[in-house]
């Protein structure tokens, strides 16, 4: 094997001989017959290696050569230092290997370059390990795979380039493209669907915020606290559940439910929606500071930093209850939360508030939306901005209208005419004609991605009870259901919405239909009349009744019919008047020349069942009432007979008023002159005297006073009565409790009065029968609710506040006093300090003194809202 290294290399030194004179033939046949006796042979190799280099013509010899010189470098290194000196004599070292190995390398790398391909480079890299132009090839091929990724344009392609080349200079590139390309082809349907996969399966992508924006946007069109609860527990952790979590903040804040919200969902400490949740029932003031504004709380703490221009009217002089502040700065607008946290850039002329958390931007002619929650969701590019249904935005530009989301969504392609919304059926105008589309349908549209397709069918729609329409086509008219089904077909004159169904003209006859469009009754009429229980219906010139299922009540036989209540019907026949009052039950009122009915439906509760009766007038004037069931309960023998509230009744006989139940049972004899009702009291008049009669407790005060008595307040059973020109005050059963000595009285406390005698005011004690304070010059109540009545006290031109509940709360010393709170008391109390200089403290409902600022006169002026 060693042969040559101590031997000499007669043969490897001839084939290189052969070779330099390029006879390569015989240096081929030398070189290989050196190595088939010794493979091992550096000379040989070395030889062979420049073969391939010098002599080979094929298009790539460098591969042979490299695996040549390759083999000899490694045998050489295996040599000892003998052998070493042997081809060293043969002038074959280290030195001549490592420039033949420098030589194939560039001629490969060259070949590479000249073929241009990631193959190419890829080959040159595979083969030729320690190569020099390694960094080159690599950035070459990288290169030119990149380019091909672009070409391709696919996010498999980059996803490919990325698995090939994790290390390429444009890694970073491919990914960010691939992450795009990835979210635009997995989100391409647009669908909600499409975007909660893509959120499911890429958690990690780059666009994964943009994918849960999307899901928001979709997930909460309708804009109910419903919408945003289940979108914030599926997506707790996404950047916009802050968004939804603000939104439900708002709805149980309106709501007044903000505890169970605090139960619900936690909170950081630092959140400013925490500080707000705490102090959601704290009244914030306007308060300068080094000629800025801000909000303080009735704790005097900064809420609101002084920051701001001078607060607009809405916030001056008063607590404020908004969820979000209109603030500005340099005169632009920006929306800032109750603890002061900025929501949105300094820069609309005009903020206005559509509903709560909603504000119409303004900036020049442009308008757009902003929301609490979400900030500017509509850009300023619209002449007008309105909302339809409180959650759909009408934007409308060069009088063509847009249907947007509150996140700025199209849930309409395109423009209309106008769009508006009744219940949940919106109403789409377009060329006069109009289309309506179920707001159910559209948002399973746009969360589906389809686009509706609007059915411009109808001239004219009215909305009707029970999601129902009234539609016409040209002179015709119909109903349609909520999904356009039509229930009266669009072929009528008129049609008219009953109680029980519609009622269709046509052809100059009247058709009575149920709610689904069905004949109530097979036969058309002349005229039609109706109430909530029965159609009075026209045949041959005769009246008749129906009942709501359409079969006849009363056979055509009358001359008319009037409806006088929901079951009480008045129906003439040659001369005959009957008052028919369901269940058959007829009675003849032939002998009275007027009927009407006595109600008190108008002044009754929602919840509350009305009652009816009849009254019936005769020749004489005579007037005696029918109960609904036609029972007579008040003979004919009153010259009137009215209701008094909504449970009594007063007759008057012979110029005598007496006060009834509604069973016609005597309450008060018809012994007085007149009568009236007045906060549930009867009053009662009698030779020129005031008295009452309280149906509640039964307590009768016989008229002996010369004005109608008056109740001291709601929450007693005191009365002031006049009596020789001067007030006193009296129970309910004609015991006095004031003299009566005064001028004017008012209610303060239970046992305690207000009374005004020459020109001034003192607490008056029921029990001791004696004034209970010094006396005031004026006084003026600040509020009077039945917690708590507070009072401004003047004396000498000084105001204080006396509170039913806390006593002095102020004592006189101020120059102004004013209230400024709304649920509780909030005071703001004045005094000048020096010329043009004010003292100002802030006090809560207790009396506590909360903050203290002394002001010139111009900001005094905007404190007192001059």
């Amino acid at each position: 094997m060693w042969t040559c290294l101590y031997a000499g290399c007669n043969a490897p030194r001839s084939a290189l001989h052969q070779l330099e004179k390029e006879k390569y033939e015989a240096a081929s046949k030398k070189w290989r017959k050196v190595l088939a006796k010794d493979s091992a042979q550096v000379a040989g190799l070395y030889v062979a290696s420049r073969y391939f280099v010098e002599a080979d013509t094929t298009a790539n010899p460098f591969d042979s050569a490299y695996h040549y010189i390759t083999a000899a470098q490694r045998v050489y290194a295996l040599a000892p230092d003998e052998g070493a000196k042997q081809l060293k004599k043969l002038k074959l070292d280290s030195t001549a290997l490592d420039r033949q190995k420098i030589k194939v390398d560039s001629l490969a790398f060259a070949y590479a370059r000249s073929v241009h391909t990631v193959p190419a480079y890829q080959a040159f890299l595979d083969r030729y390990a320690s190569a020099p132009q390694r960094p080159a090839a690599t950035a070459t091929r990288d290169s030119l795979a990149f380019e091909a990724a672009k070409a391709e344009g696919t996010y498999q392609a980059y996803q490919r380039f990325l698995k090939q080349y994790p290390d390429a200079r444009q890694a970073r590139e491919a990914n960010e493209i691939y992450e795009l390309l990835l979210y635009e082809n997995q989100t391409a349907s647009g669908t909600l669907e499409a975007y909660e996969n893509f959120v499911r399966r890429y958690p990690h992508n780059a666009y994964l915020t943009e994918a849960q924006r999307h899901i928001y946007a979709l997930r909460t069109a309708p804009h109910t606290p419903e919408a945003y609860a289940l979108f914030y527990a599926d997506y707790p952790h996404a950047h916009v559940a802050p968004h939804a979590l603000e939104w439900l903040f708002l709805f149980h804040r309106e709501e007044g439910t903000l505890e169970q919200f605090a139960n619900q969902y936690s909170l950081p400490s630092a959140d400013s929606m925490l500080i707000r949740l705490t102090t959601a029932t704290t009244q914030l003031l306007p308060m300068p500071a080094n000629a800025r504004w801000g909000f303080i709380d009735e704790a005097g703490q900064w809420r609101i930093p002084a920051r701001y221009d001078a607060p607009t009217d809405e916030y001056r002089c008063a607590e404020v209850d908004a969820p979000y502040f209109v603030l500005h700065q340099n005169a632009r607008a920006g929306l800032v939360d109750r603890a002061g946290k900025p929501l949105t850039a300094f820069r609309y002329d005009r903020l206005e508030a559509l509903r709560p958390g909603i504000y119409r931007a303004e900036r020049g002619d442009s308008v757009g939306l902003v929301t609490g929650a979400d900030g500017e969701t509509i850009p300023l590019q619209f002449e007008d901005i309105s909302l339809v249904g409180g959650f759909l935005v009408r934007a409308e530009t060069g009088g063509q209208v847009r249907l947007l989301t509150l996140q700025g969504h199209n849930v309409l392609k395109g423009t209309f005419e106008d769009i508006s919304m009744e219940d949940d059926q919106l109403l789409v105008r377009q060329n006069g004609r109009y289309a309506v589309l179920r707001w159910t349908q559209l948002l399973n549209d746009l969360q589906q991605n389809r686009a509706p397709r609007p059915q411009f069918q109808f001239h004219e729609v009215v909305p009707q009870p029970q999601e129902s329409f009234l539609v016409r086509v040209g002179d015709r008219w119909g109903v349609v259901n909520a999904r356009l089904k039509p229930i009266v077909p669009v072929t009528a004159d008129a049609v008219e919405y009953t109680p029980g169904g519609w009622l269709v003209q046509k052809d100059q006859q009247y058709f009575l239909m149920n709610r689904d469009g069905q004949p109530l009754h097979p036969q058309g009429f002349e005229r039609v009349i109706f109430n909530t229980q029965f159609y009075g219906v026209k045949v041959a010139g005769r009246w008749g009744v129906l009942n709501q299922a359409g079969a006849f009540y009363k056979e055509p036989a009358y001359d008319s019919v009037q409806f006088l209540a929901e079951n009480i019907l008045l129906l003439s026949l040659n001369d005959n008047l009957f008052a028919a009052f369901g269940q058959d039950k007829m009675v003849n009122f032939n002998r009275y020349q007027k009927v009407e009915v006595l109600t008190n439906k108008f002044t009754l509760g929602a919840n509350e069942t009305p009652v009816y009766l009849l009254l019936a007038t005769d020749a004489a004037g005579r007037q005696s009432l029918f109960n609904s069931q036609g029972e007579q309960i008040m003979a004919s023998r009153y010259d009137r007979i009215a209701l008094l509230g909504n449970q009594l009744l007063m007759a008057e006989r012979n110029r005598k008023t007496g006060i009834y139940d509604l069973q016609g049972n005597t309450i008060v004899p018809a012994r007085y002159d007149g009568a009236g009702f007045f906060n549930g009291r009867v009053m009662l008049l009698q030779r020129g005297k005031f008295g009452m009669f309280d149906p509640t407790l039964q307590h009768l005060i016989p008229p002996q006073y010369e004005a109608t008595l008056r109740p001291l307040a709601e929450s007693t059973n005191a009365y002031i009565a006049l009596k020789k020109g001067s007030y006193g005050l009296i129970d309910s059963q004609n015991h006095p409790l004031i003299p009566f000595t005064m001028d004017e009285i008012r209610h303060w406390t239970e046992g305690i009065s207000l009374v005004r005698q020459n020109g001034r005011w003192v607490f008056w004690e029921w029990g001791k029968n004696e004034a209970a304070s010094e006396p005031m010059d004026a006084i003026r109540f600040l509020r009077e609710t039945p917690e708590e009545s507070v009072l401004r006290v003047e004396r000498g031109l000084r105001y204080g506040v006396l509170s039913s509940v806390y006593g002095e709360v102020l004592p006189v010393r101020y120059e102004e006093v004013i209230d400024l709170g709304q649920d509780r008391p909030l005071y703001f109390a004045a005094l000048q300090a020096e010329e043009g200089q004010y003292h100002v403290d802030y006090v809560n409902a207790e009396g506590v003194p909360f903050h203290q600022v002394v002001v010139d006169e111009e900001t005094y002026d905007t404190l007192i809202c001059e």
